[in-house]
Formats: structure tokens, C-alpha cells, sequence
């Protein structure tokens, strides 16, 4: 850089530099933007530059305005200051000594010191008098923009330097005395939270300000967007303003396009007003579905280990998830259990970060609990551009710095520069948005300074050559430092953490091939929160998971608008001192992305995909893509629409274990009696296998579901199988919460309490004696595979004498498929338009010929009552109905099982035992109780509360809704959530219909009031009769036929 533009806004307009060429080198990599640091009028650089001393000038200009700077005259006499500087050793603190005597008079600030908002930095231009600041701040804007780079500007107007109507720095409160600042509610102080004289965006002008100033900015300037300091010390409605006023820029009217304007902040939630104390502050928690960014320390933190607020010791003890937490321990740790616990814990931070910080992205954390980013604090936004994932910046130490404490002291140069790498590749492979500190991707240090916001061009220097990357320039400041120096000063004297040229640019171009990764594949870049829901998962998750180790796929199926560049994409951060291998998608055909295939990293020699599945060397990310296939995309499973099934090895493959939705709410259940077993393969489907297909991770082979524990599994296309280990007999349920319908979470509960009290005596019933021909001029029979096809007396429908035709036959569990027919076989009914499900009559048309047999799934072994209405149509050929509606309900059968008294208990009765349900027939339980008027809770249970225990789901996490005069599907168990209804006062009859002992029905129905026709279909005949006989009572049979 020539030297007049040394320092100034010049220097981005000066092409050719070194400096401009690592730009456009980063530019053609995929860098987007530049983000300066303040840049308005600073308070605390003198402008006069006759008047300012900087590391350049000789000794004596320091002498001359500093008296305690005499010796160094004496003993460096005509030397410049940065020559002295470089004359002590790397771990002295005779640096920090002298650049404490030089910081109040150099060029250098970050400049969070505001004094004239709307005005550019004086000190940065030619000539700070006249309009050189105007024109050059603008010809920066130009430079960078030609540099195919876009500008951030740094903004500060949560604090002024200074208040009150003596300082000279004082502006705002000689406007308006007491307004533009927020003020000590005890004693009326001007608040000095943020480090110096807070502002009141609060207030309707200080918040007019800020967006009035925004605006100019973009508009004069030419700004492309804004990082707002302290950002959560604004209202979230100023910085909502600020967006629109923004976007509502125009090239026609402004010279701008707001609609590409950027704007975040950091949304860090404390002081005064914290917890929104003042007003909805503009802080993480509050800025979801704002379409405003702020910066995420959850991967910061997970990343770098620890927290911002760490010393000496403290900086050792927390590894981070790059420098060895517990797969690699330094000399403060030994693999601990604890540690163990931090290291899961930070991956799931990372893989949360990494999906764009969506609180709603759901995955399988370290408890092996289906949870969501928001569950476990780690997501907050609800856009992928809402969160900014960094690892380091301009605050606390340098990513190169921080992870020098964390490494075990024998760690080498080349592993430190790897694990440095792995960094950035997390950061850069993340979707949202990603901002890298400069010299990051060049292993730049500060030489350990935590704080170098004053700490002069010494501590913040940046080789742009890539020769020196400012390690071991001596101990920082004391200020900040001084409580870590022990650490440190071991630290600077260790030659394995001084990298060299060679490996800064090794650095360089590994993180320019992560930045080439992103910008050429759109996946990494989605932009919809739900296709990163959708698209993006994880493996390698929970407690057995491998520590150290993020794989993540993203799912390159074709939609009507996206067609991604590949058909899949598998990201694996092995941040592990050892090579892993992960058997996933051995029968898939994966290669390196093209730009690590170029690649002169070494390492990526031993990056592989084959049979055995992904191969990744220690400290390494590889990125392995698929060929598009053009599949179209099919997320999630219609649940709402069509029927699950459990099928599998434990029945055949076959479509009769339906699950039912409990109440109105996203869980689905399905009790099976299983024998003991290994290895049982299943899915969850629907009987077409593509409405519903639910499964294991898409080419991970059978996934393993263990009893009494949560898997997550994957819905759509293609998924593999599911696998279960049963070690005792007995009836399991399957419980699936469907909330996320792509990745709904799996748990199999080896206790269901199914104790409702069984039928006496046996299955079936006289016949009637009625003309068993009539209606079809035949007899007719249940003709299948249970009986060779023949037309067995044993399986006769009988004339009922109301219409209808039933029997009763013990079936055992299994797949039935059969017609109803003549001996004859005329009259030949099968073949329905749906699936055949227990307790719902499906239309039996006229059928023959292959493929048109009724299969039914038999779900357990049990009486079942087969009913079948003829229609009133016939066909002229034989005068026979042309069509059936069959209905084929459970009759339990005493099996033996313990049975108990349910009764109705809830809050309107004390919880006791004062309402006994009455077994009304083999299914039906009713009571009627005297209710107050409220919202109560209730259930249906027994004595025990285990042989019978009926309500919501047992993961619901709340009571579940029950409606009055309708029908609700209870769940059965151990500790299911409770029920709960609205009652006005007065007697209300409860009804359960116990058909399925896991899942019965609850019918709540005002005594004296209106009766659902749900309510009143039971199933079989003898119950239809039982309740005709009720209602003639009330002399109201015809409300009984049309109801059935």
C-alpha cells in the first residue's frame, strides 16, 4: 500500500496491494462481504496527525510528549518504536510496557468512542479538514465493491463516549439535557452499562435517530448493511424500523437496493434493561421471524471451549470441541466422564448452529431424546439468516490464540493448523450466515491480548504476506491479561504454537477451499427454514455417539423450485486426533466434492468413500457428494390422511397393526404382543408405502430402536429399515410423536396397562334361526386362506332377522385374506376401495378373479365379530345385493390377564374412587357424574392406577384436551398425561368403548343433551341392539336407525 493510504480508507482502493489481493483472492473464493469496524467520527483519535505518535515515528516523538519515555530515548536513541519493539523477546513484557505509554496518542481504536454519529473518522482520511473524509470513505466503498465485495459498517448507537453539558465530547445530551440517554431509575445517572453513557433508543427520537442515521448511511455511503454494537440495548421495534426503512430503498429514488441490505447485531441479553426489564428488547430470544441477524455464541463457545469470560487456569481447563475436548486432554483434564458430558453437549450445539440455529430443527441429543435447537437453548432464530455463526472476532482472543491454551502442550504445529481448519470448515459449511475474523483464515494472533481494542498496530498487527501471523510479539497488556500470564508466558515460549509461512498459507488455502465449497453448492446455502428442517440431519448422535465427531447429510432431492447440484451431500468434521471410519451409505456410490478432489492437502489422500463407508483422517473435514439422481422430494408422512401400520418380521409384512391418533394430538399408537426376538426388521407405513413410509436415516442400514428409550426416525422416500431387540414376551406399545413429520421421534414402551375387565364366556352365538338364504338366495360364507377356500359351516354368516348378517370366530394374529361368497361362489363380494381396519365399515363391492380378495390384519389373538349390511340395490342376473358394507369389530376374550374396576378420577371428585365405570357389554363401560362448572383434570383408572391407567399421551408434557359431546382416543400405560375438558354445570355420562384395550374411546356427553352420532356406532349388532333398547326408552327409536 503506498504509504500516504497507510491506515486510511485509501488503502481498499489502492489495487494491487497485498492487501487488496488477499481480498480478491477471498472475493473469488466466496467472501461476500467486509465488515469495518466503526468508522463514524471517533472521540478517542486525535485527527491532527502532527499531534498523534505511531509505532512508525522515532523514540523521541514519544519522548517528547511523554516524560516517562525517556529511558527508551536514552537507550534506543533515533530508533523507530517498532523497532524496539521487535528488539525484546517474544514472551517479555517490555512491549506491553512501552505501547502502554504510546496508546492514548496513536492512530489506533476500534472506535466504539462515538462522537459524531453521521460523520466518517477524520484520522482515516488524507486530509481530516474539508471533504477528503466524504470522498474517501466513498472511494473505500468503491474499491471494495470492485474487489466483488460488499460493505459493513459497524454502528455504535447504543453509547456515546461522553454526557452531560461540560465534557467536549458531549453531543446528544446538550441537544435535549436528560432525553437522548437512559438514566438510573434510583439516581437518575446516566446508565454506563454498555462501558461508557448508554442511549435511550426507548425514547421516540433517540430511536428516530438511529434509523434516520441508518438510512444516511446507506443511501450517502453506500453502505450495503450494519452490525449494531449492543444490539439488544435497543427496542426490537427501532431495529424492526431500521430494516424497513432500509428495504424500502430504492436504485431509482436512493441509488440503493434495500432489499439486499443486511442488518445484525449482538443480541447479548443483560444489564438494566435486560429480560426485556424496559422494553421488548432486541435480543436473541425476542428476534426470531424478524429477518435480523445476531451473532451465535453457542458455536463460539462450543467451538472454542469455555467462555469469553475465562482466565488463567480456567482457560485450560475448557477444551473445546477443536482442541481436544476429552478426545485429546491436556495436562488439566484426563477424559473425565464429565468431560465426556461436555463434549456431546458441545456437538449438539454445534449441530443445532450449524442448521442455522432453528429452534424448531429437531435431531436425537446426547440423552438420546428427540429434542429441538430451542429445547436445549442452543436454537433461537426461526430463518436461517437470523443467525450469525462465529468462532472468533475482534472481541477476546484470536481462534489461534484461544485454542493455544486448550491443546495438550506435545500437540504439533501441523495438528494445531489442522484443528484450526476444522474450525473454520464448521463455521463455513453452516447454514446461515458466517463471519470470520480478519486473519482467521491465516491463523492470526495478537499475541494472546484478549482485549485489543487500544492495544496499538503491535498487538493487532496483520501480515497480509502471510510471513508472520504476530505470535509471540511479546506478553499483551496488563489491563486484560495480566490474570493469565502465567499461562501465557508459557504459552509464548512454546515453538509448536509459532506457526510458519508455510503453514499460514496451508491454512489459507484449506479455508478458501471451505469458502469454494459453499459458494459453488447451493445446499450448504439454504435459505427457507424449512428446507433446512427438511433437508438437513444428522448422524452420529446420542450417548453411544462417536466424541468428537459431526456428520451431517443434506438431502439433494429435486422440488418444484430447487434443483441442488448433487443428490446428496455428507459433511464429516473429525475434529479426533485418530482416522474414523462411519459405516453409512455402503450401497451408495459418494466422492469427494470436486474442489477437495484438487486439493493439495495431503491428508485428503485418505478421505474415501466405499462399502465400508466414509474415511476420514484425524482433524479433518471432508465433504462427499452423490450424483444427482433427480428423485423428487417427499418429506415427511400425511399422517392427518391415511392410516400407519407397524409391518414387519413380527406379522408378516402385513398391513393390519394400525396405529391410531390419541385425542387430537401429533401422537400416533400401536400395541403389539411380541415373543422374544433379535434383529426383528419394520417399518411404519401406510398400505401404499408412500403416503407413510418411516424408517431408518436413508442409507444407514437397519437402525436400531431400543424398548423404553426415543429414536428418531426418518420419514419420506427411500428410508431403510427399522430394527428391534425383544428379551421377554408380552405387549409392547409403539408410541410416535409426529410434531415433525419428517423426523418424528419413535419410543417403545414395554408396559401398556391394558386392564380393562374381559367379557364372560366365550366367542360366537346361537344361530337365530332365521332364513340364512334370504337377501342372496344362498348361504354365505367367509371363504379364505384360514379355510382352503371351501365354504366351511364353521365360518357362516347368519340372518341376524334386522338386516344384517353376523358370526363371531376366534382369530389368532396374522394376515387374513378371504371373500365373503355363496357355496357357489355366487353371489362373490371382495376387493374394497380401502384398507380393512377394525371397527370401520368398508363398502364390499361384487368381485372376482385375481387381486380382488379382502385382506384384513388380524392384530392380536381374540374374538371378532364380522357384520355384514346388505345393500338395498341388487344386480338382475341374481337378484343378490350388489354390494356389502362390512364391519369386523374385537370381542376380548378372558386371557387370563389381571383386570380391576376403572373409574372416572379427577379433580371434580377428589381423584377417588366415587365413580365405577359399569360394564354396559363385552366393550362398553358407562357412569354418569354431578360436575361443578371449571376446567378439570381427569382419567380413567384403576385402584392401583397401573392396571387400568387411561389419559394422553405419557411424553405429551401437558394435560390433553377432551371435548364434551365428542370422541376422544385415550392412550393407556404407565403415567399418562392427564385429560382435561370444560364442564358447565350439571351431570354428564362417560362412555368408553374398550374395543382396543390399549386405545379406547372416551365419549363425554351431557346428560339431557345432544349425543354425537360417533358416539352411538359400537361396532357389532348385539351392541346396536343393547343401545335401540335404551333409546326406546326415551322413545326416541327413530333417532336410533338414522343414527346407524
Amino acid at each position: 500500500v503506498p504509504e500516504a493510504q497507510r491506515g486510511k480508507y485509501g488503502a481498499f482502493a489502492s489495487s494491487g496491494s497485498d492487501g487488496t489481493n488477499h481480498l480478491a483472492a477471498l472475493a473469488a473464493a466466496g467472501l461476500t462481504h467486509v465488515h469495518i469496524l466503526p468508522a463514524f467520527d471517533i472521540a478517542t483519535i486525535n485527527e491532527d496527525a502532527a499531534e498523534r505518535v505511531d509505532i512508525v515515528d522515532p523514540i523521541e516523538d514519544l519522548c517528547a510528549v511523554v516524560s516517562a519515555a525517556q529511558s527508551y530515548c536514552d537507550q534506543f536513541p533515533g530508533q523507530s518504536i517498532a523497532d524496539i519493539l521487535d528488539s525484546y523477546a517474544g514472551d517479555s513484557s517490555d512491549q506491553q510496557a512501552l505501547v502502554e505509554l504510546l496508546r492514548g496518542l496513536d492512530s489506533f481504536n476500534w472506535g466504539y468512542d462515538p462522537y459524531h454519529f453521521d460523520a466518517p473518522e477524520g484520522s482515516y482520511s488524507s486530509d481530516p479538514d474539508g471533504t477528503a473524509r466524504i470522498l474517501e470513505f466513498r472511494q473505500m466503498v468503491m474499491g471494495l465493491n470492485d474487489l466483488g465485495l460488499r460493505t459493513i459498517m459497524d454502528t455504535v448507537y447504543n453509547h456515546t463516549n461522553a454526557s452531560g453539558h461540560l465534557s467536549d465530547k458531549s453531543v446528544l445530551d446538550k441537544v435535549v439535557p436528560g432525553y437522548y440517554h437512559r438514566l438510573d431509575s434510583r439516581t437518575g445517572n446516566v446508565l454506563r452499562e454498555s462501558c461508557c453513557d448508554d442511549t435511550a433508543a426507548e425514547h421516540a427520537m433517540m430511536g428516530k435517530f438511529i434509523v434516520d442515521s441508518s438510512v444516511h448511511w446507506a443511501r450517502a455511503y453506500k453502505v450495503d448493511g450494519f452490525r449494531y454494537d449492543l444490539m439488544a440495548f435497543h427496542p426490537q421495534s427501532t431495529m424492526e424500523a431500521v430494516g424497513d426503512a432500509l428495504s424500502a430503498l430504492t436504485i431509482a429514488d436512493d441509488g440503493v437496493d434495500g432489499s439486499t441490505m443486511y442488518i445484525y447485531g449482538e443480541g447479548w441479553n443483560f444489564g438494566e434493561v435486560g429480560n426485556d426489564a424496559r422494553f421488548v428488547q432486541a435480543r436473541q430470544d425476542n428476534l426470531a421471524g424478524t429477518g435480523i441477524g445476531s451473532f451465535n455464541d453457542r458455536i463460539r463457545d462450543a467451538v472454542r471451549g469455555g467462555g469469553p469470560f475465562d482466565s488463567g487456569p480456567g482457560h485450560i481447563d475448557n477444551q473445546g470441541f477443536i482442541s481436544g475436548l476429552y478426545v485429546d486432554p491436556n495436562g488439566n483434564n484426563a477424559g473425565s466422564a464429565d468431560e465426556l458430558s461436555s463434549a456431546l453437549s458441545a456437538a449438539d450445539r454445534i449441530r443445532v448452529s450449524m442448521a442455522g440455529g432453528l429452534a424448531d430443527f429437531g435431531f436425537i441429543d446426547a440423552s438420546d431424546n428427540l429434542t429441538t435447537g430451542g429445547a436445549i437453548g442452543a436454537g433461537y432464530t426461526a430463518d436461517p439468516q437470523e443467525i450469525v455463526n462465529y468462532i472468533s472476532s475482534h472481541d477476546n482472543e484470536t481462534l489461534w490464540d484461544i485454542a493455544q491454551y486448550k491443546h495438550p502442550f506435545g500437540t504439533s504445529t501441523a495438528d494445531r493448523v489442522r484443528a484450526h481448519v476444522v474450525g473454520n470448515a464448521i463455521l463455513t459449511l453452516g447454514q446461515g450466515v458466517p463471519f470470520m475474523h480478519a486473519g482467521q483464515e491465516m491463523l492470526r494472533s495478537k499475541s494472546m491480548d484478549r482485549n485489543s481494542f487500544d492495544s496499538g498496530d503491535w498487538f493487532n498487527f496483520v501480515d497480509f504476506t502471510l510471513m508472520d501471523n504476530n505470535f509471540a510479539v511479546g506478553l499483551p497488556p496488563s489491563g486484560d491479561n495480566s490474570a493469565s500470564y502465567i499461562e501465557i508466558a508459557q504459552i509464548l515460549g512454546l515453538a509448536a504454537a509459532s506457526p510458519s509461512p508455510t503453514d499460514m498459507m496451508d491454512a489459507f488455502d484449506r479455508t478458501a477451499e471451505f469458502l469454494q465449497i459453499r459458494n459453488s453448492t447451493e445446499l450448504f446455502r439454504l435459505r427457507e427454514a424449512s428446507d433446512v428442517i427438511n433437508r438437513v440431519r444428522y448422524y452420529n448422535t446420542g450417548s453411544e455417539q462417536v466424541p468428537g465427531l459431526i456428520v451431517q447429510g443434506i438431502d439433494g432431492c429435486v422440488d418444484a423450485n430447487f434443483t441442488p447440484e448433487y443428490g446428496s451431500v455428507v459433511t464429516v468434521i473429525n475434529a479426533r486426533p485418530d482416522d474414523q471410519v462411519i459405516d453409512l451409505f455402503g450401497n451408495h456410490s459418494y466422492m469427494l466434492h470436486p474442489v477437495q478432489q484438487a486439493s493439495a492437502d495431503p491428508a485428503l489422500a485418505d478421505a474415501f468413500h466405499d462399502a465400508s463407508g466414509f474415511n476420514v483422517p484425524a482433524r479433518t473435514v471432508a465433504v462427499f457428494v452423490e450424483a444427482q439422481s433427480n428423485a423428487n422430494c417427499s418429506f415427511g408422512a400425511a399422517f392427518s390422511d391415511n392410516t400407519a401400520f407397524l409391518t414387519g418380521d413380527f406379522n408378516d409384512n402385513g398391513f393390519y397393526n394400525a396405529m391410531v391418533q390419541v385425542g387430537d394430538t401429533n401422537w400416533y399408537e400401536g400395541t403389539l404382543a411380541l415373543d422374544v426376538m433379535a434383529d426383528q426388521r419394520y417399518r411404519i407405513q401406510s398400505p401404499d408405502m408412500s403416503a407413510i413410509d418411516c424408517g431408518g436415516p436413508t442409507g444407514g442400514g437397519p437402525f436400531f430402536t431400543p424398548v423404553d428409550a426415543f429414536s428418531t426416525i426418518q420419514c419420506g422416500s427411500g428410508p431403510d429399515q427399522l430394527s428391534l431387540d425383544i428379551a421377554s414376551a408380552g405387549k409392547y406399545k409403539f408410541a410416535l410423536d409426529t410434531g415433525n413429520s419428517i423426523n418424528p421421534s419413535l419410543v417403545i414402551r414395554s408396559q401398556v396397562g391394558t386392564g380393562f375387565p374381559f367379557a364372560a364366556g366365550g366367542c360366537g352365538f346361537a344361530d337365530p334361526g332365521n332364513d340364512n338364504t334370504a337377501q342372496f338366495g344362498e348361504e354365505m360364507f367367509l371363504r379364505g386362506n384360514f379355510t382352503g377356500w371351501a365354504a366351511d359351516p364353521m365360518w357362516q354368516l347368519l340372518n341376524m332377522g334386522d338386516g344384517t348378517f353376523q358370526s363371531e370366530f376366534e382369530l389368532t394374529a396374522g394376515n387374513l385374506v378371504f371373500k365373503i361368497a355363496g357355496a357357489d361362489w355366487s353371489p362373490e363380494y371382495g376387493a374394497p376401495a380401502g384398507p380393512m381396519m377394525t371397527g370401520e365399515p368398508q363398502d364390499i363391492p361384487r368381485a372376482s378373479g385375481p387381486g380382488t380378495d379382502i385382506t384384513y390384519g388380524v392384530a392380536e389373538d381374540n374374538c371378532y365379530n364380522f357384520e355384514a349390511v346388505p345393500s338395498a340395490n341388487t344386480l338382475p342376473e341374481d337378484n343378490a345385493p350388489e354390494s356389502l358394507e362390512l364391519t369386523i369389530s374385537v370381542k376380548p376374550l378372558d386371557t387370563g390377564e389381571p383386570t380391576a374396576q376403572p373409574f372416572v378420577r379427577g379433580g371434580f371428585n377428589g381423584w377417588g374412587e366415587g365413580n365405577p365405570l359399569t360394564m354396559v357389554d363385552a366393550t362398553r363401560f358407562e357412569t354418569t357424574i354431578n360436575i361443578n362448572a371449571g376446567d378439570w383434570d381427569f382419567k380413567i383408572a384403576s385402584s392401583d392406577w397401573a392396571t387400568v391407567n387411561c389419559g394422553g399421551p405419557q411424553d405429551l408434557g401437558s394435560s390433553m384436551s377432551t371435548s364434551v359431546d365428542g370422541d376422544t382416543t385415550l392412550s393407556c400405560g404407565q403415567n399418562p398425561a392427564n385429560l382435561t375438558a370444560n364442564f358447565s354445570t350439571g351431570d354428564y355420562k362417560f362412555t368408553i368403548d374398550a374395543s382396543n384395550r390399549a386405545n379406547p374411546t372416551l365419549t363425554v356427553t351431557p346428560v339431557g343433551g345432544p349425543t354425537s352420532a360417533a358416539s352411538k356406532r359400537v361396532g357389532r349388532q348385539s351392541d346396536i341392539r343393547a343401545e335401540a333398547s335404551r333409546y326406546n326408552d326415551a322413545e326416541t327409536p327413530e333417532l336410533q336407525v338414522t343414527g346407524y
